[in-house]
């Protein structure tokens, strides 16, 4: 953990006293439903300047094993949580709707302005495919800037593959074009893949 003094780093007076905070809501990251548990985040106020202080331990840290959580995430991403995302993978507004192929730069700005999902189901499957490939890209040519554990690092990129592969997936089915065949028996309609399914 790190030291911390006891000078108020905003009006310089000495005798600030850190407190562990339990629990703290962590919505300097853009998202209002992160929790922190434990003794990673102490506060102080200074008695001069008034000011309330919090320090978050290994918060780039923090900020990645966020990314991978939300890149795991059960359910569609919200705007605030595309956004977060996006910075996370250092990508612009204009670089990410490249990535996208979204015409305009103000739909990716739009998204993330979104108080619920952001996309529809095969768009957010996308997204999250180009973030993690682009999250991983710049974690490998930045290693200094690669604050996650190995093991985490380890978890980013089996995601990746298990993403990219229901992308693949889910681009494959889209394409193919097969005939649906039905044949009639016994006054009712069916298909090979309907006896299978029975």
């Amino acid at each position: 953990m790190t030291s911390l003094g006891t000078m108020c780093p905003v009006c310089g007076v000495e005798g600030i006293t850190w407190k562990m905070v339990p629990k703290y809501r962590y919505t300097e990251s853009g998202l209002d439903n992160v929790l922190l548990m434990g003794s990673g985040v102490r506060q102080a106020k200074c008695t001069s300047c008034r000011e309330k202080l919090t320090h978050i331990e290994a918060e780039w840290q923090l900020q990645q094993v966020i990314a991978i959580v939300l890149l795991r995430k059960q359910g569609l991403l919200t705007g605030s949580e595309t956004r977060f995302l996006r910075e996370a993978a250092n990508l612009t507004q204009e670089e990410l709707a490249s990535h996208l192929d979204v015409k305009r730069q103000p739909t990716i700005s739009d998204r993330e302005r979104t108080d619920g999902p952001a996309m529809k189901y095969t768009e957010d499957l996308g997204f999250r495919v180009v973030i993690l490939h682009q999250l991983l890209r710049f974690l490998t040519e930045n290693p200094k800037e690669n604050f996650l554990s190995k093991a985490h690092f380890d978890i980013l990129k089996n995601v990746a593959s298990w993403l990219t592969d229901k992308a693949e997936e889910l681009l494959a089915a889209k394409q193919a074009k097969q005939d649906l065949e039905l044949q009639r028996d016994d006054s009712i309609w069916t298909a090979e893949t309907l006896k299978e399914a029975a």
